[in-house]
């Protein structure tokens, strides 16, 4: 019988060989139907060798497993977030592209602010054309249209990205909660360990979702002893983990934050919600739409504000110091909206630069001939008291007071107590005024503003020069008697050479403090952001290179070859018909043996 159970020992040998033999040719049979499966690592059986008290008892299967490079798949994750954070950027960027317009385009913001000006200049040679001045007031309506335009569309992909924001979030909830169900999956096979079971797929597809998390946000991965996955935020926050997992929320502020909210195994959420230092994240492409929501598109609206306010200021400073023709009968205050009353300091609520100030003051008949003017009077120009203080009172009682002017004009205050009229009490005369000197009186009152409006927002030609463009000043008071040239082009020549002008611009946005005209400021916007772009695209096009460099080494490693599978299915076939041969030779044995008997 010692015969028999040598043979009986040596066919379950023989068996052991054809079972992991077979499942060897079942791993390569999975292997080539996922060749095409950019997600799928090839998987190979550890074969090890069995014995019982010391003999050979045959072979099995001791594990399936992938074949992956654990640095370079880290690697990748990075990589990921580095595409994803250029890629993001780019495509979003080339959608502020269109709403900052083409450069040295009769439609772009230097386009319009050329036209403008160019209107001016035209202007200036046909004082006395209503249709000239109708033509300036719609170049200036258009350059304001246009930069008003250009600002909404850039709150209006503002807007869009945090929409994104928002989307993205919500699909990566679904993708932390899919590593979490696989990790739970994963941990329960490797802790069972029952006969034949594998998680080589599943941890596939675990890293197929960790890799759209880490598109979004960049991440660390490190796995425990039963290979559940811990995933951590670059800034540090746990994602996910073999317990626990979170998921992204929208927290207060305007615009609205990023947040974790711990999820525990059960479902159940958690009353806290971690915030998210979006400064403290340097990668992925929330980061990307990150930067653009809260640093690329405020610079631009910062500088396409800071253009129109310098363009407003520069342009209302030459018109408060002309006239139109025929003058003004009347002239109100319209910045003075910071006086708290009628007694309160000038130099203090509206403007410290009006200290020791002077203006001068004529009313002038239908021809420009001086009906009284303080120019060359016995009491002479409007002067700001220095030191002060100095009120709307006091400049109201001064222009009365004055024995040069008094009888012809009247100064008052407004209902309101925040600013002040100066009214010809003749209807059928007009007032012109005129800095004295160098100095700037006027133009913080805003007597005669071209542009209405404290931002780019509320940019606005005036209103009764937008319906009346006569109202346009072209001209200046005469130097030598105060009176006004009818066909006096001096103050719209000054509004055409601003096409030439540098005027000053403070630090806004990206670029910093300078001295440029408005054309050459408008550019300066455009062109900075088209190399921003460019960068940006640059940067897209090498991390996507070196990511398409990085899956490729991933291919030869962890890529089904087909020419090696099949090689190694012959290997595998020839070694099962082997094994088969010697349970068929066993057999004929023992037949053999027990005939004999």
């Amino acid at each position: 019988m010692s015969g028999l159970s040598s043979l009986v020992s040596s066919l379950q040998t023989a068996t052991t060989g054809m079972a992991a033999n077979q499942r060897s040719v079942s791993v390569i049979s999975h292997n080539i139907a996922n060749v095409n499966n950019e997600h799928y690592s090839r998987q190979s059986v550890r074969i090890q060798a069995e014995s019982v008290a010391g003999f050979g008892a045959g072979v099995s299967v001791s594990a399936v497993q992938r074949t992956v490079d654990d640095r370079l798949q880290n690697n990748i994750l990075g990589q990921l977030s580095n595409y994803g954070f250029a890629k993001a950027k780019a495509d979003e960027m080339k959608n502020i592209e269109t709403a900052l317009g083409n450069p040295n385009s009769n439609t772009g913001i230097d386009g319009v602010i050329s036209s403008m000006l160019e209107q001016f200049n035209v202007l200036a040679s046909s004082t006395d054309s209503a249709a000239q001045k109708r033509s300036t007031v719609q170049s200036a309506e258009t350059m304001v249209n246009t930069l008003q335009t250009t600002y909404d569309q850039l709150q209006d992909n503002e807007d869009e990205i945090d929409t994104l924001i928002t989307e993205e979030l919500e699909n990566l909830n679904t993708v932390i909660r899919s590593i979490f169900d696989l990790n739970v999956e994963i941990a329960g096979i490797n802790a069972g360990g029952g006969a034949g079971s594998t998680t080589v797929d599943l941890e596939d597809e675990r890293m197929r979702q960790l890799e759209n998390l880490a598109q979004q946000f960049g991440v660390s991965v490190t796995y425990d002893s039963l290979g559940e996955m811990r995933v951590l935020t670059e800034s540090g926050r746990k994602i996910v983990d073999g317990i626990t997992y979170t998921q992204f929320e929208r927290t207060g502020g305007n615009p609205a934050g990023i947040g974790l909210r711990t999820i525990s195994q059960d479902g159940n959420p958690t009353g806290t919600v971690f915030d998210i230092d979006t400064d403290r994240l340097s990668t992925g492409a929330v980061k990307g739409l990150v930067d653009l929501r809260d640093t690329i598109i405020p610079n631009l609206q910062a500088e396409l504000d800071e253009l129109a306010t310098t363009i407003m200021d520069t342009v209302n400073a030459i018109h408060n110091g002309g006239s139109s023709v025929p003058p003004l009968n009347s002239y109100s205050s319209t910045r003075t909206g910071t006086i708290v009353d009628e007694n309160s300091d000038l130099y203090a609520t509206l403007d410290a630069n009006l200290e020791g100030e002077s203006f001068e003051i004529s009313v002038v008949d239908s021809t420009g001939q001086v009906i009284a003017t303080t120019v060359g009077g016995a009491v002479g120009d409007i002067t700001f008291d220095s030191p002060g203080p100095y009120s709307l009172q006091n400049l109201v009682d001064e222009i009365n007071a004055n024995t040069d002017i008094s009888t012809y004009v009247t100064a008052a205050l407004n209902a309101t107590n925040d600013g002040l009229s100066i009214t010809a009490n003749n209807s059928n005369y007009g007032i012109v005024l005129k800095n004295t000197g160098t100095g700037d009186a006027l133009t913080p009152f805003g007597f005669n503003d071209f542009f209405t409006g404290t931002s780019v927002s509320d940019m606005a030609v005036r209103s009764d020069i937008a319906s009346t463009p006569e109202r346009i000043a072209t001209a200046r008071m005469r130097d030598s008697d105060g009176g006004l040239s009818l066909l006096d082009n001096r103050n719209v020549l000054l509004l055409a050479s601003l096409v030439d002008d540098s005027v000053s611009f403070d630090a806004a946005g990206g670029l910093a403090a300078q001295n440029d005209g408005f054309v050459g400021y408008a550019n300066s916007i455009v062109s900075n952001f088209s190399i921003e772009l460019q960068f940006s695209n640059d940067r897209e096009e090498f991390n996507d290179l070196l990511l398409t460099e990085l899956k490729g080494q991933r291919a030869e490693i962890s890529g089904v070859n087909l020419d090696e599978e099949l090689a190694n299915l012959l290997v595998f076939q020839n070694a099962f018909q082997a094994s088969a041969r010697v349970v068929g030779v066993i057999d004929e044995m023992m037949q053999a043996l027990i005939n004999a008997f």
